[in-house]
């Protein structure tokens, strides 16, 4: 059986129609600010949501967010850069890693071993496996992760959390992990061989160590 791909899930069944709408009006790697405002995607967002409420704007923030990194990734070809468990857990006790060196292309699904990584998108939120994280990036634009939490074909999309980060932000976030690293939060979660991330700087070490890894 085949592994589940955030994208395909979410928009596996309108992409073919949705997208070239969508670059016709933008372009293939629109700013997010100039995303935002175009017509398709005014009219998109609001339908997003599973109720009929107003969304909160966190939420259509969050949407508009996987939207724009989901058109990013479209363009690009949809790469998945899968990283093995062995290679990435071999660098964890490495003293110093090589300055910070971002995908090879501009869009990319970084795919995690699978429930292995575990976090919360916040305290009050159950704790979730980290299926993955997109990547985007581009000439003079700073990398923007969404990492996808609690992937799974009985669940209507998925849960997110986003940071977006320059080198200087990957060499800092090194010096601010927990130690052992990623460490359990998890209740038996020592137990059971799974990791933790806690905060934006863990999860912008572990792209920058997973994908060292999938480079060697």
């Amino acid at each position: 059986m085949s592994r589940l791909n955030p994208f395909e899930f979410v928009f596996g069944g309108v992409a073919d129609e949705l997208f070239p709408v969508i670059l016709r009006e933008v372009g293939e790697r629109p700013a997010r600010s100039a995303f935002a405002g175009a017509s398709t995607v005014q009219q998109l967002l609001p339908n997003m949501g599973e109720t009929d409420q107003p969304l909160d704007p966190s939420v259509v923030d969050g949407y508009l967010r996987l939207l724009w990194i989901a058109h990013r990734y479209w363009v690009g070809g949809k790469p998945v850069v899968p990283v093995d468990r062995a290679a990435l857990e071999r660098l964890f006790d490495e003293p110093a890693l090589p300055d910070f060196v971002g995908p090879a292309a501009d869009a990319v699904y970084l795919e995690l071993p699978p429930r292995w990584f575990w976090a919360q998108i916040s305290e009050e939120s159950p704790h979730e496996p980290l299926d993955g994280v997109f990547l985007v990036t581009g000439e003079h634009e700073p990398l923007s992760a969404l990492a996808v939490l609690g992937l799974r074909p009985d669940r209507p999309g998925f849960s997110q959390f986003t940071a977006t980060a320059t080198s200087d932000d990957f060499r800092a976030a090194a010096g601010c992990v927990r130690r052992p690293l990623f460490a359990p939060t998890v209740v038996g979660g020592a137990e059971a061989g799974v990791r933790s991330i806690t905060s934006e700087a863990e999860l912008l070490h572990l792209i920058h160590l997973a994908l060292h890894s999938a480079r060697e």
